[in-house]
């Protein structure tokens, strides 16, 4: 009884008192104290748990609420003036428009000396294809979308300001001419939209999204971990086939951060590749790393470069649906094993091919079902109090479409050293996108009116909290 004890002490201080997974740890405090920073006093419960008897906790609140506190300031209302901003990304929008999106660094109002907001997410509609490579002076009437994230509205020429730089204009134009490269080699207009998007995280075709979105599934174009994941492995095959252990690991990582730069900085992206350099950094240095704790530094490095992230959706999704695969992923697929069972591979082998196949296409569907549920039961509460939407369907082609699609993006990788698979891809990627079209399943909706915030906090805090208790042995060993 005292053994029983003891263990189930041991594991309230490894989760509490951040033994377990201390940089997992870490960014969920330093993510509470943002939100208390915003007014989400719930935020409090988390915090008074974290920081109990533990001082370097506690300074640690206290640093991040001041900071929030002292390094924004946010406009009382909208209001007419000078805008110093800084060009993040640009791409084309419609009806002939682009969007630049930013941050907007100061802004000015007409008649006043002092600026009233600073370091402020901010988008920009432009008739005009202004170079992305420097920051500019705009005069403009600057109004809030949400509360956090702001759009100045502008028909004055922009003013460049000098001795400023950002990578904004090098990736449009590669990503341009990549799709012109795609156009050539791709004769089926939708399938080199498609690819294109898979390769540049921007889906021009609209149309096409909006099929995506109402399967539920438009979270492919969106590029983030499930694409990283996919170059990893085929270049770490690549590179471990010709390259020895450390040094193919460098490569992958210079391979990495190269697409990183060339994708841009997004919320879910940065997560994807800080949490790939971490994990090959370790693979350098001969270290095993623990994916939550990769998760962690990636989530405590995204908050402290940008505290505001943690209010984007792409990563809210992205972190708390990675969250789900490492920490449910493993359980669900042991509870799918009663329906269909694990067997040894001596086992196998013995047995006829045909039972062979099957056994094959049942591993692989109880693996994709573990994973989708892992997914849908980590994002669920986020997705009905954003969209007050529920997509049963989704988690039918979530069993099967991102394994087609990432076929489609194996074999555009593999067709830039062998152009003559381009054609083939071509083809293979009308087929898939024809399901996208004629879905064979009928879409069914749960539309859910009111969801509170509490709701979400506390549904997220009892999942994963039963997902911890269930892995009680791994985490106290």
């Amino acid at each position: 009884m005292r053994s029983i004890k003891d263990n189930y002490l041991r594991l309230y201080h490894k989760i509490i008192y951040l033994e377990g997974y201390p940089a997992l740890s870490y960014g969920l405090i330093l993510a509470c104290a943002i939100f208390l920073a915003f007014g989400h006093y719930w935020a409090l419960i988390p915090l008074i748990f974290f920081s109990k008897k533990n001082y370097k906790v506690l300074l640690l609140i206290i640093l991040a609420f001041a900071f929030v506190k002292i390094y924004y300031q946010f406009p009382a209302s909208p209001s007419t003036g000078t805008a110093h901003f800084s060009v993040h990304s640009v791409s084309s929008a419609f009806r002939g428009s682009y969007l630049y999106r930013g941050t907007l660094k100061s802004f000015t109002p007409d008649n006043e000396e002092k600026s009233i907001a600073s370091h402020l997410p901010c988008q920009i509609y432009s008739r005009k294809r202004l170079p992305a490579n420097c920051d500019y002076h705009i005069h403009g009437s600057l109004t809030s979308r949400n509360g956090r994230n702001y759009q100045l509205k502008t028909k004055e020429s922009w003013t460049p300001i000098p001795n400023t730089f950002s990578l904004a204009e090098n990736r449009f134009q590669l990503k341009a001419q990549f799709s012109r490269y795609l156009k050539k080699q791709i004769h089926s207009k939708r399938a080199h939209l498609f690819l294109s998007g898979l390769a540049t995280g921007e889906l021009a075709d609209r149309t096409l999204f909006k099929s995506f979105g109402n399967l539920g599934i438009s979270h492919i174009m969106a590029f983030s971990g499930f694409h990283f994941a996919i170059l990893a492995c085929l270049f770490h095959l690549l590179f471990r086939a010709f390259l020895p252990h450390k040094v193919s690991a460098i490569a992958l990582l210079l391979l990495l951060t190269s697409y990183f730069l060339f994708i841009g900085n997004g919320p879910s992206i940065q997560r994807a590749w800080i949490m790939a350099f971490v994990y090959l950094f370790g693979q350098l240095f001969e270290k095993q790393t623990s994916g939550l704790n990769n998760l962690g530094v990636a989530l405590c490095l995204a908050l402290v470069l940008n505290p505001l992230s943690l209010f984007s959706l792409g990563l809210q999704l992205s972190f708390v649906a990675t969250l789900g695969i490492l920490l449910l992923y493993g359980p669900l697929n042991t509870l799918l094993q009663m329906l269909i069972p694990k067997e040894k591979l001596s086992d196998i082998i013995e047995k006829s091919s045909l039972y062979q196949h099957f056994y094959l296409l049942g591993s692989f569907f109880r693996s994709s079902l573990a994973l989708t549920l892992a997914v849908h039961l980590a994002i669920f509460p986020i997705l009905i109090f954003v969209f007050h939407t529920f997509q049963f369907h989704s988690l039918v082609y979530n069993l099967f479409f991102p394994f087609l699609a990432s076929l489609s993006l194996i074999m555009l990788i593999l067709a830039l050293f062998f152009p003559p698979l381009h054609r083939l891809n071509g083809w293979y990627t009308d087929g898939i996108l024809s399901i996208v079209d004629h879905p064979p399943i009928p879409l069914r909706t749960w539309y859910i009116e009111n969801v509170s915030l509490a709701f979400v906090t506390f549904y997220l805090m009892i999942l994963f909290a039963m997902t911890l208790y269930l892995k009680r042995d791994e985490i106290i060993d």
